[in-house]
């Protein structure tokens, strides 16, 4: 199992991506995709040569988040 820790410059550019999936690069944590459903979020990640994303939901609320 592997533990990831992202660090958030700004909650407010999160916020279009509320309630929603991402996928993000697992080397350099960017994001890749969104969508409304992981399986779509990690289909147009791959489609974009990401072999390995990492998948996380964006909740609605930005409080204390742990994956």
């Amino acid at each position: 199992m592997s533990i990831y820790a992202i660090e958030l410059k700004d909650k407010k550019d999160l916020k279009k991506y509320a309630n929603k999936w991402v996928a993000l690069s697992a080397k350099t944590r960017e994001l890749i995709s969104s969508a409304v459903s992981a399986k779509e979020a990690l289909k147009i990640a791959l489609s974009k040569g990401e072999k390995d994303p990492i998948l996380t939901h964006i909740p609605k609320r930005f409080d204390s988040y742990v994956l």
